[in-house]
């Protein structure tokens, strides 16, 4: 299910019980294959919910889409599936808009491999 919630502008991807998110890792996909069925209205709001929500603006975790949950694929995977709506939206302003997220969750996921790897 999508949901836009009163007074927000983003979209939010839920499961249709009374929880309120569905995880990063399954929302993408959700959205990736509404957008390959033709619905792509509601993509980029979603991605900025997930910005807007759970993305780590500052200190060592910087870039990460975070939550209380400890798992590391919610980045990547939002990595996938908003690359994945910019190839398919073609759109130039989003794309500029969406860089700079998508430079700040890749130099995260760089920092976790050179400390794996150090």
């Amino acid at each position: 299910m999508i949901a836009r919630y009163k007074n927000k502008e983003s979209i939010s991807v839920r499961q249709g019980d009374i929880a309120r998110f569905v995880w990063p890792y399954e929302g993408a996909q959700v959205l990736v294959n509404l957008e390959r069925a033709g619905v792509s209205d509601y993509s980029a709001d979603a991605f900025r919910g997930y910005f807007d929500r759970w993305l780590v603006r500052e200190g060592e975790d910087k870039g990460k889409i975070g939550s209380n949950a400890g798992w590391d694929n919610f980045t990547g995977s939002v990595i996938w599936g908003l690359s994945e709506h910019l190839i398919m939206s073609g759109s130039e302003e989003e794309f500029n808009e969406f860089l700079p997220y998508l430079i700040m969750m890749r130099d995260y996921i760089e920092r976790k491999r050179r400390e794996k790897r150090d």
